[in-house]
């Protein structure tokens, strides 16, 4: 095992006091009850299940009865590889089939104090149940602190060890953490130590019904006093093909991918994945702590089968049994159920034993009450397994979370798959039909006519014998007798452990907000009180739904400044983080106080009147980080499955990542001795509001000012382009001059409104420090509101900090731009409509065909219009024919035309012309661009304006065009040169930096209402086929020095889909060797475990360090001749 750590890795990452253990009888939270109830409620849900990353996403799939079951993933294993009759060949299985969830290999380590290393180590098992316990409890609306001491009890069905058989397959160097990291007890165990739970800690595995049993024995350890609440959950992976040649073997699993319950051609279940947890506490409880109810727990019960024909044979008697007791139990009336979650497996043997029974054991319970059977059904029968697979031992908890968000919605999905009920499923003279379609879901009425709760119940029978079942009861909150009397202004807090998490809080907050009606002083309260504080803050103060809706849109548009909003960084040790304050200051004071460190007992805000009540809101948005292990081997098998998934392969790859702003502090050093600049150089683009006098007065050290004034009848692309022209010729006079030694260049422009654009003179400084090593190059984002002497003191920090080229000053904070990793979903896809319309500018040049052809592959029936400067020739009529032959598409749907795209009249009327002629416009791909290469001294300001036009003053024109369109999206295609620069094209990057602010301006206007359709830019790299090329020589040069490899067209496409899934303005993507690239981009992450130190401190935050970036590509970036996209 390994040595003992310190305390402060064995700890999650929130830095706060863990509680004594509440006295005997209390749940550490509330007031001592006072009365004691059996009644078990539910108050946390929590989920990630196939295909849904989370329950919103689970239930839109589950209304919309949709089949999440997809072929084995190739990131799992080759399913190829195993694929065959087991019966004529061993180890081999039939089915290629399984519900999957998405990045089971991410996860975020640094939240929970888990070093990279122990993370790798750890069963992804682990890592996802740690998570959804985290998010369950904030979803109760407590934070996880407050159940620290408490006898909280933790219950989870695990079955599987999928883990430490890859582990042992490919290689990996066993350690301690391998044993821990992959043991079931400690995949309950580490919850209890991370979060300081005092109650029971269990695994629970009896295969099929092992979640539904946890939560039979939960509710036993509160009914007996050793838990006054519990964590109850269910839990699977799979990542080798070992349980589906088995259970092949078996005959159990179905050829066809399809799990038919009750169908005549039942044919066997499909496995599936996902991972489910609740927070349950007795009622009476949740009352007086105002938790969000689910529902309430009637009755649960647990039996076996005993001994019957075969171990995995089901017992009819016993289920029906089972369900008798359930029900007396739960004392309620069985004319009043309404819907039944069955077991459901899809067997041909399986499904007509649990209508069996359910008949019997509900004929029984009509007799007891005296009731005769009911002249029609009431009460509806389905099974989730037709939507997303068995999820073996969490299949009871995809179940239980199914039947939750049935009775919120009112609502009871469809069963799947259902042709031909099985002629021994007869439900003739039962209280049951099945749900063929997504149905309402009706209450029962009492004699008077009263209506009652909906009530439900949910089966799982393990395959050993092992049954459970619970009766569940919807909660009706009594009317509140008296409104709650509140406060005219609220604080919103929320807080993450960086700005990029901050800001992904903050949207999912945001959507929230927009989508369901909410009372701000029941949000503010739950937020306040309902989560753990960590370092990134942000407070707001409010009026209104609408006011913070308003405010939380301009946050995260980074629209500059926002009243009643504050956010600062709290260090972990800072000096206010112990201080509580006095609650009687006014509520911008406390806003304040909190996001500088402040301790605030909120609960003293909300005193009068009816207490208020927690809310299930938006929770901790996780890093998504990947951990998993690194082969350089092939796994060491003889078995067929020894080829390597991709999963489980060294990493050759693509990294998707996007930018973030933060704080600069870390970056900044003691101001450099003014002797270290042989000459200071700094223009002013177009800030009117500042007297260049006073400016000079306040930085005498500054040696030449140059103000760039601009014409505001301009449009927004031409004052851009006046801008980098002019900025241009003043940076190459500077350069022409030979000065010997460093050269220190800044450029100060606006970052409100329409002034945000001129961060894409970043391309232009960055094309220069790599040209000349003796220029510190800088451009200096600066607010309206910043005076002479701010800008002065702000220039002075900047120049501090010489390895940065981009600065974003926000009132007293300085930020810089680092590079975020997203993660690159392999079923990441845009809806291509059926007809619809898209527009791809840049001629019929490689990568044009290549996103034509995809469009097509997906949606035969679209209909693509290119442009191009050059007229339509017989060679363009032969590429559309090549185009649409093989894909048997008509090239009728496929229009060229010649476009100026320098001409706003000419765009405006080739788009009305398309509108005209199909009826609409989807979607617009902005791939045109051209390259005049020559290094900076060299190069003419004819031609670095000319460079400008196609992707400045074309994007231009094409948003003026299509702004009333109702565009699905609009893409710009765009070039890591803008991110990184390149030699001899500053102009090129200048021009797609350009693109890059220019998406994010767009969102932001559609945002405001003012455009429709999501804008993303896309830092390509160089390609393979198409675009930008290299030859074979320079290939191997570029992967020796940096790690990278040109783009290859099917990664390309999936990289394409994922910055569009990504939901940011501007992607990057690189591919080739993925640590080198990480170590490239992201220097001091989680993936650098050298700084595991620094990376405590500042996150999961990625960096771009351009000289770093100098040292790796500058000999090689002079030998490439690439062509512009």
């Amino acid at each position: 095992m390994p040595a003992e750590r310190p305390d402060a890795e064995l700890t999650f990452a929130i830095d706060k006091g863990w509680q004594e253990p509440a006295p005997a009888g209390r749940s550490g939270i509330s007031p001592e009850r006072r009365f004691i109830d059996d009644t078990i409620a539910i108050v946390g849900i929590a989920g990630v299940m196939p295909q849904s990353a989370d329950l919103s996403e689970y239930w839109d799939n589950l209304k919309n009865g949709r089949d999440m079951v997809t072929e084995i993933p190739r990131d799992r294993w080759i399913w190829e590889d195993v694929h065959g009759d087991p019966v004529k060949e061993i180890n081999k299985s039939y089915s290629k089939w399984g519900g999957f969830m998405k990045e089971v290999d991410k996860f975020d380590s640094l939240f929970f104090g888990i070093t990279p290393r122990e993370a790798q180590m750890m069963d992804p098992q682990q890592r996802l149940f740690i998570e959804t316990v985290w998010t369950a409890i904030e979803d109760s609306g407590h934070k996880v602190s407050d159940l620290s001491g408490t006898r909280t009890g933790l219950f989870v069905g695990v079955s599987s060890k999928d883990y430490i058989d890859v582990l042992s397959e490919h290689q990996t160097s066993l350690d301690g953490y391998s044993a821990s990291g992959n043991s079931h007890s400690i995949l309950a165990n580490r919850i209890s130590f991370l979060f300081n739970l005092r109650g029971p800690s269990a695994p629970i595995d009896t295969a099929c019904s092992s979640s539904l049993i946890a939560l039979h024995r939960a509710i036993e350890s509160i009914h007996t006093g050793s838990s006054d609440m519990a964590i109850v959950g269910g839990v699977q992976v799979m990542l080798t093909s070992v349980a589906h040649i088995s259970l092949s073997s078996a005959g159990m699993l179905s050829p066809d991918g399809k799990c038919k319950t009750f169908d005549k051609n039942a044919n066997g279940y499909v496995r599936g994945e996902g991972v489910g947890a609740i927070l349950i506490k007795r009622l009476s409880q949740a009352v007086a702590d105002g938790n969000p109810i689910y529902a309430v727990i009637k009755a649960t019960a647990e039996n076996h089968g005993g001994r019957v024909t075969n171990l995995t044979a089901p017992n009819p008697k016993a289920q029906t049994e089972l369900l008798i007791e359930a029900y007396q139990k739960a004392q309620i009336d069985p004319g009043t159920v309404g819907y039944i979650e069955c077991h459901g497996t899809g067997t041909s043997l399986g499904d007509p034993i649990e209508i069996q029974a359910l008949k019997k054991s509900f004929g029984d319970l009509y007799q007891q009450h005296g009731m005769p059977a009911p002249l029609k059904p009431h009460c509806g029968l389905s099974a989730v397994k037709t939507n997303i697979g068995h999820l073996e031992p969490a299949a009871g908890i995809a179940s239980l979370l199914k039947v939750l968000l049935a009775m919120k919605h009112r609502q009871i999905p469809a069963l799947l798959h259902l042709k031909e009920l099985n002629p021994y499923v007869d439900l003739s003279g039962s209280p049951f039909y099945i749900v063929d379609k997504t149905t309402p879901w009706a209450a029962a009425c009492a004699p008077d006519g009263t209506a009652l709760p909906l009530r439900a119940g949910v089966s799982s029978f393990g395959w050993g014998g092992a049954n459970a079942h619970v009766v569940l009861e919807e909660y009706i909150a009594p009317k509140p007798v008296a409104p709650v009397q509140t406060q005219a202004e609220q604080i919103v807090v929320l807080s993450a452990k960086n700005e990029e998490r901050l800001r992904a809080y903050a949207a999912s907050l945001l959507a929230h907000v927009r989508t369901h009606a909410v009372e701000l002083d029941a949000l503010a309260y739950t937020l306040q009180v309902g989560r753990d504080p960590v370092e990134e803050r942000l407070a707001i103060v409010t009026r209104s739904i609408a006011e913070l809706t308003e405010q939380l849109d301009r946050f995260v548009a980074a629209q500059g400044e926002v009243p009643g909003l504050y956010c600062a960084r709290v260090a972990r040790k800072g000096a206010d983080q112990n201080r509580n304050d006095d609650i009687s200051r006014g509520t911008h004071d406390m806003a304040k106080a909190w996001v500088t460190g402040a301790e605030i007992d909120w609960s003293r805000l909300h005193t009068s009147g009816e207490r208020l009540k927690r809310l299930s809101l938006p929770t901790y948005p996780f890093a998504r980080e990947r951990h998993w292990i690194e082969t350089a081997a092939a796994p060491k098998t003889d078995k067929p499955a020894a080829r390597v998934s991709v999963l489980h392969a060294p990493e050759v790859g693509t990294v998707l990542a996007h930018p973030v702003w933060v704080d600069a502090a870390g970056a900044v050093a003691a101001p450099a001795p003014a002797d270290t600049m042989v000459q200071h150089v700094v223009v002013l683009c177009d800030l009117p509001h500042l007297d260049i006098d006073r400016f000079r007065s306040s930085a005498p050290e500054i040696g030449q000012i140059t103000r760039l004034a601009l014409p505001q009848s301009l449009s927004a692309a031409e004052r851009y382009r006046a801008a980098a022209v002019a900025s241009f010729e003043r940076l190459q006079a500077v350069l022409q001059a030979r000065v010997k030694g460093k050269v220190l260049f800044q450029i100060a422009v606006g970052c409100e409104g329409a002034d945000t654009l001129m961060a894409g003179l970043s391309g232009l400084i960055r094309s220069a420090r790599l040209e000349q090593p003796g220029l510190i190059g800088q451009l200096v984002l600066i607010g309206d509101a910043a005076d002479e002497r701010t800008l002065a003191a702000r220039l002075r920090a900047c120049r501090a900090a010489p390895a940065e080229a981009l600065f974003r000053c926000e009132g007293e904070q300085l930020r810089v731009l680092r590079w975020q990793e997203a993660s690159l979903r392999a079923e990441a896809r845009i809806a291509i409509r059926d007809r619809g319309v898209y527009l791809i500018t840049g001629g019929l040049g490689g990568l044009g065909l290549t996103f034509a052809r995809e469009i097509l592959r997906q949606t035969p029936s679209a209909r693509i219009v290119f442009t191009g400067r050059s007229p339509l020739t017989d060679e363009k009529r032969e590429a559309i024919e090549r185009l649409a032959s093989p894909l048997l598409v008509p090239s009728s749907q496929l229009m060229y035309q010649s476009l100026d795209l320098n001409s706003a009249d000419a765009v405006d009327a080739l788009i009305k012309e398309i509108v005209n002629r199909y009826g609409a416009l989807h979607g617009v791909i902005h791939s045109a661009g051209m390259t005049h290469d020559s290094m900076i001294v060299n190069k003419s300001a004819a031609t670095f304006a000319e460079v400008l036009e196609p992707k400045v003053t074309g994007t231009f024109h094409l948003d003026q065009a299509t702004s009333e369109l109702d565009l699905d999206f609009l893409v710009l295609f765009s070039s890591v040169s803008a991110a990184m620069g390149n030699v001899g094209q500053a102009d090129y990057a200048t021009a797609n930096a350009f693109m890059d602010q220019f998406a994010q301006r767009r969102n932001a206007l559609a945002s405001a209402g003012q455009r429709r359709g999501h804008a993303v830019s896309i830092n390509w790299p160089l390609w393979e086929e198409g675009g930008m090329q290299i030859a074979p020589k320079a290939r191997a040069r570029l992967l020796e020095a940096t790690g990278m490899l040109p783009m290859s067209t099917g990664n390309g496409l999936r990289a394409f889909y994922g910055a569009l899934d990504l939901h940011a303005g501007q992607a990057m993507v690189m591919e080739g060797q993925v640590k080198r690239l990480r170590r490239l981009l992201f220097p001091g992450t989680a993936r650098d475990e050298t700084a595991a130190s620094e990376r405590r401190t500042a996150g999961a935050v990625a960096r771009l360090n351009v000289d770093t970036l100098r040292q790796l590509v500058l000999a090689d970036l002079r030998g490439f001749k690439s062509k512009g996209i």
